[in-house]
């Protein structure tokens, strides 16, 4: 590389380390090799790497820096801190290092793991209320690329409640503001192209996914469809996409039990289908992991935890399998469906959820609802057409959110959570499905 091209690189890096601090971390480093006494590159270059706080990286660029013949030293320093740093899966060295450093957003973006493995409770939590509920920055984000569907389940409320709230295929507007707000949260390193639609009702959307990992910070990218759309042009815009995960939702203990239940739905086609897209991805030497989600209605005598049915892995040997009950969602009730005898099984109360703490997750119309369980759009806090995604993260509105689950307070959450699983505690669907 010759010192133009070192040139190009390092004001590449500069213009993308905010939103891809890997790729600038890479940049930097072409820049430093097409000239070693560029300052700027090295101060980039230690910037970006303590921000990713990654110390096997550090590492692994001096190694790359020795091989080409030049003196990684300058490095050192910054190696040294991160392999010194605290370790923020520990629920008490991340109590410390929230304390210490409450503004570093590699902190802030583990609150909501440090809640979720059950230190709610923990006397650690309480003295760091403030900072726990005013300071978090979201991992996972969902994108909603259409809330129109196909089918009509009866155990989902897009299906039993379809026309309660606004469906469409998400416009390119939307869509652009979306991916410009998420390059603002270099913390998202998950999208799930998916809330409570079909996403294949969007001629957009294997492009869509493909572009959110092409131009923000996000690695991995995932998205759910019900295969019933599913052409050959489709596997291939989706192989091209090389997206990291698809769910595909394969329901019931049998074939037609699946068709009574995800109405409009024929298992022979999603079968067909489904072995399409996995030859699909298999030609075109694609990473990406198919999972079947396999939802049945829990029957009294059932265990607590379902296992796969005979005929899914009969057919999709190799393709793991989810199995779950079905719950009730906000925004859906059980006398909703077409089934009769519909029951609800409910667990003990559990009053907490964490996804306030890490989640955002937007419709196809650009409103911004509290968590990916509110498919319904029942509790709206914005809309990314108007608002900025990291102002509202951090909104009064969503502290309270917060705050409210921190002291399990379930008069002051919204309605919302409180007709949801995650916060309430399992409530199933529970019908006597015959086979």
């Amino acid at each position: 590389m010759n010192p133009a091209e070192g040139a190009e690189q390092l004001q590449r890096a500069s213009a993308i380390e905010a939103s891809r601090p890997k790729k600038a971390a890479k940049a930097y480093l072409q820049s430093i090799e097409s000239d070693p006494q560029n300052e700027q590159a090295w101060q980039g270059l230690e910037r970006v790497l303590e921000r990713l706080g990654d110390p096997a990286r550090a590492v692994s660029m001096q190694a790359r820096l020795t091989s080409v013949g030049i003196t990684p030293d300058r490095l050192d320093g910054v190696v040294r801190r991160l392999q010194e740093q605290l370790d923020l899966s520990d629920p008490a060295q991340f109590a410390a290092a929230l304390r210490e450093r409450p503004s570093d957003p590699a902190v802030r973006s583990r609150i909501g793991s440090y809640l979720g493995s059950g230190q709610v409770d923990s006397p650690e939590a309480r003295t760091l209320e403030d900072a726990l509920v005013g300071l978090p920055l979201p991992t996972h984000i969902r994108i909603e690329t259409a809330s129109v569907c196909n089918l009509r389940c009866q155990h989902c409320t897009t299906g039993v409640a379809y026309k309660s709230t606004d469906r469409r295929v998400m416009s390119q507007e939307t869509f652009e503001r979306v991916l410009g707000q998420v390059r603002t949260l270099p913390t998202i390193r998950t999208a799930i192209m998916y809330l409570g639609g079909e996403p294949l009702l969007n001629k957009h959307h294997a492009t869509m996914c493909r572009r959110v990992k092409d131009e923000t910070q996000v690695t991995t990218v995932k998205f759910v469809t019900n295969a019933m759309l599913l052409t050959q042009k489709w596997c291939d815009d989706i192989a091209a996409a090389n997206v990291d995960g698809i769910h595909v939702s394969i329901d019931g203990r049998s074939p037609e039990e699946n068709d009574r239940i995800r109405l409009g739905s024929s298992y022979a086609t999603i079968r067909d289908n489904l072995r399409m897209l996995e030859r699909t991805l298999r030609e075109a030497g694609c990473r990406t992991k198919i999972v079947i989600a396999n939802t049945v209605f829990r029957r009294p005598d059932d265990l607590m935890a379902p296992s796969a049915p005979e005929f899914i892995e009969r057919d999709f040997p190799g393709i793991k399998v989810r199995p779950g009950y079905a719950m009730v969602w906000p925004g859906m009730t059980a006398g909703e469906t077409t089934l009769e005898d519909l029951q609800v099984y409910q667990e003990k109360p559990r009053r907490f959820c964490d996804h306030p703490f890490y989640d955002l997750a937007i419709r196809a119309n650009g409103d911004v609802v509290l968590c990916c369980y509110d498919i319904s759009g029942r509790h709206v806090m914005g809309n990314v057409m108007r608002d900025e995604l990291l102002q509202l993260y951090q909104s009064e509105q969503y502290i309270a959110v917060r705050r409210a689950m921190l002291h399990h307070d379930v008069a002051a959450v919204p309605e919302v959570c409180q007709r949801c699983v995650v916060f309430t505690g399992d409530r199933f669907l529970q019908h006597p499905m015959r086979k």
